[in-house]
């Protein structure tokens, strides 16, 4: 019986599954696709990225085309562009969920994942989600949306390092390298910090805004950050010296907070940072932001998450 003839007993859902093209649909999402193709309720397609910026604009071309609910399969920089594709729709009714794949998964790192397509599929279909926070920086009318964390300064520098070691070194030897020399030629910036009353002058190794808790490949930077609490929580690493930061990793790395003079861990729900003297790169999930001397907020509950324990 033809497919137009069950369209009028079901109530079609566009699901699109959006995949870094590098790596390609993983044996889940292949499974997921196997299992949803003979229902008539489900119209599912999997579009491949080809470029830098190609998530976000297949995101946006496939809610105009009128999906409800886009699966993002990748690693952190290709959720940061359906995420931002979504917000930038202006369509709160998408709902999004995650399929890990590639090497930077630190969102997913604290979390759990689905592990089968059926629990994907028992999700979908029971409407069930998780309104989660998503990180605002605006600079000038310009916005960009992260999911996790955003960062200025060290771990910024180290994103835009690896940019370029990327030509030369693939594979998860090439993020330690990339810290190791920007370890070699960074020079912390003197910048000033504002937080509801809080207020920083001076020199800064990093400023990181976290909606998750974990970035760098592991690296707790603000143990208990959730992207539920509506809140934009900031660690401040003030005069640190790069050595203490290294010292200190194996306890980030075990989501440990460290007790230093020059460490804050500060919570509110925005904040502005503007740059006084040197330099200050600015990274958001691993992508590099080009606005200066940005706002940053929180907005509450603006993405509907569909993840396996709702």
């Amino acid at each position: 019986m033809p497919f137009f003839f069950f369209s009028f007993l079901y109530s079609v859902t566009n699901i699109s599954i959006i995949v870094h093209g590098k790596h390609g649909p993983n044996s889940l999402i292949h499974r997921f696709c196997e299992l949803t193709k003979n229902q008539p309720e489900f119209k599912t397609e999997v579009y491949l990225t080809q470029h830098q910026g190609h998530a976000k604009q297949l995101t946006l071309s496939t809610i105009q085309n009128g999906t409800h609910i886009i699966i993002a399969s990748g690693g952190d920089g290709t959720i940061n562009e359906v995420v931002n594709g979504i917000i930038e729709s202006g369509n709160n009714q998408i709902r999004m969920t995650i399929v890990p794949a590639g090497t930077g998964n630190d969102f997913m790192r604290p979390r759990t994942h689905f592990t089968t397509a059926s629990h994907i599929l028992d999700s979908i279909i029971s409407e069930k989600f998780q309104p989660i926070d998503v990180g605002m920086i605006t600079s000038h009318n310009n916005h960009h949306y992260f999911l996790n964390i955003a960062d200025a300064g060290f771990g910024g520098s180290t994103v835009h390092t690896l940019n370029q070691v990327r030509g030369l070194i693939s594979g998860k030897i090439a993020y330690p390298l990339a810290i190791l020399i920007t370890f070699l030629k960074y020079r912390k910036p003197k910048i000033e910090l504002r937080i509801g009353e809080f207020q920083y002058s001076g020199p800064a190794l990093m400023v990181a805004f976290c909606n998750g808790s974990c970035f760098g490949n592991g690296i707790y930077i603000h143990p208990g950050a959730e992207p539920t609490d509506g809140k934009l929580n900031i660690t401040l690493l003030g005069k640190v010296a790069l050595f203490d930061y290294i010292r200190y990793l194996p306890k980030l790395k075990k989501g440990l907070r460290i007790q230093h003079k020059e460490l804050h861990y500060l919570k509110g729900t925005d904040c502005s940072i503007k740059l006084l003297t040197g330099k200050m790169d600015i990274e958001a999930d691993g992508e590099i932001v080009t606005l200066q001397n940005p706002e940053i907020k929180i907005l509450p509950g603006v993405l509907r998450y569909i993840g396996p324990d709702y």
